[in-house]
């Protein structure tokens, strides 16, 4: 198995029934975009690359807006947040690398120009974890819609005044910020199959999404 590396995108495929939310995700993919292969999207990241994180050294975690139980109450928790990186059985699990890794020194840098660019993106890193820490994440059928049909999204953020974000709209902010996809890109159109094939985008500007955002996906489990 291939290396798990800070920036990697992580990809999720339901096959539980219970997944009630992720099956509806991938059943409407599938149905308006003809591909509904994955439900979610979350990125690795750990304390090496986001300094103010209180986790464990060395230890990868997915950046991502979903859900998860809080250990101490358990409570469901929506929203922006940090889960270590662990199978679960209701899902497959897929990894693809970051076609450009700002992370990784590029053939033309020298050893202080690539230096000073990191400690740029670990800069802007921390600065996007304090923007975006526990914002809420739209789950409802509503929701969930919207992000497949933008005028439905409109609507309701119009509405009900709501600044969530689904995981692929979130994934294509801290992209976008990161230099990595242009910023022209609409992020609330971007679905979760997107990131692993380009073709399914329908997005209005669709003309700045490269021909490949990740390449070798792999399956974990």
């Amino acid at each position: 198995m291939e290396k798990i590396e800070c920036l990697d995108i992580v990809f999720f495929q339901s096959i539980s029934d219970k997944n009630i939310v992720s099956n509806f995700i991938e059943d409407t993919e599938r149905i308006v975009k003809g591909d509904g292969t994955f439900s979610h999207v979350a990125l690795v990241v750990n304390k090496d690359i986001i300094s103010t994180l209180n986790v464990p050294d060395n230890e990868f975690y997915l950046w991502q807006s979903g859900l998860d139980i809080n250990a101490e109450d358990n409570q469901v928790v929506f929203g922006t947040l940090f889960t270590r990186f662990a199978i679960k059985s209701t899902y497959k699990i897929y990894t693809g690398k970051l076609i450009d890794n700002p992370l990784k020194k590029k053939n033309d840098e020298d050893d202080e120009t690539y230096r000073k660019r990191l400690e740029e993106v670990k800069f802007k890193l921390n600065e996007l974890h304090e923007k975006y820490f526990e914002y809420p994440y739209e789950y409802s059928p509503i929701d969930c819609l919207g992000f497949l049909f933008p005028v439905i999204r409109k609507l309701t953020c119009h509405i009900f005044d709501t600044k969530a974000i689904v995981c692929s709209e979130f994934l294509t902010i801290i992209l976008q910020e990161l230099g990595v996809l242009d910023k022209r890109i609409l992020a609330n159109e971007m679905i979760p199959v997107n990131f692993s094939d380009t073709k399914t985008c329908s997005t209005y500007n669709k003309q700045f999404i490269p021909e490949k955002i990740v390449d070798n996906i792999l399956y974990l489990k």
